[in-house]
């Protein structure tokens, strides 16, 4: 159980299935390891159901749920592998005050530039893709623009962490574009690849690129907004 990774399970999962999990944490209960499995009961939109899974040798699922068995799990399933990852059942369950939706988190704009300016993340930050993810399934594309405008912004930064900063902002940019995309959210992804290579086309012959890496990650965002298709638009 120990190769359980929130990578693995973005990997297996698919993408809007992930999205949903991301939204949907709280779901789960009775959360236990049995035999090298993760185990779970969750409830999600009135109806329960218990899910497992393992990756000691290769991703394995399953689901008392309609959904019929495949390689990618179901949602409970992922509910259940992300709840794990996350560490969420060593944490002190507080009650929790009443929201009236997933958009009363607030976006976490220093913590994101924290991390895409030094690489590095507090012991609670979930991963940084996580992170993102989660801001796309919540289709904030105004603040996320805002986000990767600063992070590309490094120029105040000592000559030795421009490069650095500026690749993971790329990447991190890529892959949030994607991300878009692929959940069906092509104007959101489009706006953002807008601002992105509006900033790079003006910036990138000023960062130092002797290996060529800056210019790939340019190139990876490019690609990636023409060749990425939402689920309505794969048979177009």
């Amino acid at each position: 159980m120990s190769q359980l990774s929130t990578d693995s399970l973005f990997r297996a999962a698919d993408p809007q299935t992930f999205a949903r999990a991301l939204l949907n944490l709280d779901c789960v209960d009775d959360l236990r390891q049995e035999h090298g499995q993760v185990c779970a009961t969750v409830t999600h939109q009135g109806l329960t159901h218990r899910a497992r899974l393992s990756n000691e040798e290769h991703f394995t699922w399953s689901c008392d749920c309609p959904e019929p068995p495949g390689e990618a799990p179901c949602l409970h399933a992922v509910l259940t592998g992300l709840n794990f990852t996350l560490d969420r059942h060593r944490r002190d369950r507080r009650p929790r005050p009443a929201r009236s939706g997933p958009y009363d988190r607030p976006f976490d704009h220093e913590g994101l530039m924290r991390r895409l300016r030094t690489g590095e993340s507090a012991p609670e930050d979930s991963p940084l893709a996580i992170s993102l993810l989660r801001e796309v399934a919540l289709g904030r594309s105004r603040e996320l623009q805002v986000l990767f405008d600063e992070a590309l912004d490094v120029f105040a930064l000592p000559a030795e962490e421009r490069g650095p900063a500026y690749l993971r902002a790329l990447h991190a940019a890529a892959e949030t574009i994607g991300q878009f995309l692929v959940n069906g959210q092509r104007m959101n992804g489009e706006d953002l690849h807008a601002t992105v290579s509006g900033y790079v086309e003006k910036t990138i012959d000023l960062i130092e690129d002797p290996d060529g890496a800056v210019a790939a990650a340019s190139r990876e965002i490019d690609w990636i907004a023409d060749n990425t298709y939402g689920p309505e638009e794969e048979d177009l």
